[in-house]
C-alpha cells in the first residue's frame, strides 16, 4: 500500500510539472486513455486466466450485481435527499 502512495505521489508531482512545462495537457491525456485501456485488458487476462474465478463466475456475477444495484440505489437516495434538504429551491 506504501507503494502505491508513494506512486501517486509522484505521480502527482510530475503533473504538476509538466502542466507548467507543457502548453496543453492532450499529450498526458492521451497516455493516461492507454494506459487504462492497457490496465483494464492485462485485468482481463488475469480474470480469464484465473480458473478459480472461472469457476465461481454466477456466485461471484451475482453477488456484483447485487453490489452494483445496491451502489445504484444508495447513490440516487442520498442525492435525492441532499437536493430536498440541502438545495431547495425556490423554498425561501
Amino acid at each position: 500500500m506504501l507503494a502505491v502512495i508513494i506512486l501517486f505521489t509522484a505521480g502527482f508531482f510530475v503533473g504538476l510539472l509538466a502542466k507548467r512545462w507543457l502548453k496543453s495537457t492532450k499529450p498526458i491525456d492521451r497516455l493516461v486513455t492507454i494506459a487504462i485501456w492497457l490496465l483494464l485488458f492485462i485485468l482481463g487476462v488475469g480474470v480469464g486466466g484465473n480458473k478459480l474465478v472461472m469457476g465461481n463466475l454466477h456466485t461471484l456475477g451475482l453477488w456484483a450485481l447485487i453490489i452494483a444495484v445496491g451502489s445504484i440505489a444508495g447513490s440516487i437516495a442520498v442525492v435525492a435527499l441532499v437536493e430536498r434538504y440541502i438545495f431547495k429551491k425556490g423554498d425561501e
